[in-house]
């Protein structure tokens, strides 16, 4: 998995059956290919960015006429800051959810 661009370490749980250790492998698969398949980042060309997204206005809001179709977090946070005076940020899941163990 990865975390700020970083692989993170798996650790292993001893009382996990097979079925769940199967389970717990594809849904790591599909983490990995979802963050290394996306485009890289338009204005600083970083590679692997978590899918995220942003009310539609407030995205054509800080992004003007440049209209890039992809932007890191972190690019769209500097520019938004630039913009607004914004004192933090919510992070949330899209739900629905599910506990990877």
């Amino acid at each position: 998995m990865y975390a700020g661009g970083q692989q993170l370490e798996n650790k292993k749980d001893p009382n996990e059956s097979s079925a769940q250790k199967k389970e717990t492998e594809i849904s790591k698969s599909r983490l990995d290919s979802e963050i290394t398949k996306k485009e890289n980042c338009h204005k600083c060309k970083r590679v692997k960015n978590v899918i995220w997204f942003t009310d539609n206005v407030f995205w054509n809001d800080i992004t003007g006429d440049k209209r890039w179709w992809i932007l890191c977090i972190d690019c769209f946070v500097y520019l938004a800051e630039r913009e607004y005076k914004i004192t933090g940020w919510r992070l949330l899941p899209e739900f629905p959810w599910k506990k990877i163990k």
